[in-house]
């Protein structure tokens, strides 16, 4: 997904105030316009959402490699839709 403004757009501030284990998951729309499943639909944001709440007792790297497969299961003999990308981010005090 693409952000173009013909005019200058200022961007606000936000703020989190994060734990530690608390984790952002970022992903890109590759991810959400799969078509797949039974249905043979998209898989969109409430899916991928369902997968995440499925594996979030999971380590970072079990709930990467959960979410992975999950996608590719999906996913099944359909083509791939487009690029694909999901970071995980956990916060630790240090």
């Amino acid at each position: 997904m693409g952000l173009y403004a013909a005019e200058k757009k200022n961007f606000g501030k936000n703020s989190l105030d994060l734990q530690e284990g608390d984790r952002i998951i970022l992903f890109s729309d590759g991810y959400t316009d799969q078509i797949g499943g039974e249905d043979i639909k998209k898989l969109k944001s409430s899916g991928l959402q369902k997968f995440i709440q499925e594996s979030l007792h999971l380590s970072v790297s079990e709930q990467g490699a959960y979410l992975e497969n999950k996608f590719k299961k999906y996913k099944g003999q359909h083509q791939q839709m487009d690029d694909t990308l999901l970071v995980i981010i956990e916060f630790k005090n240090v």
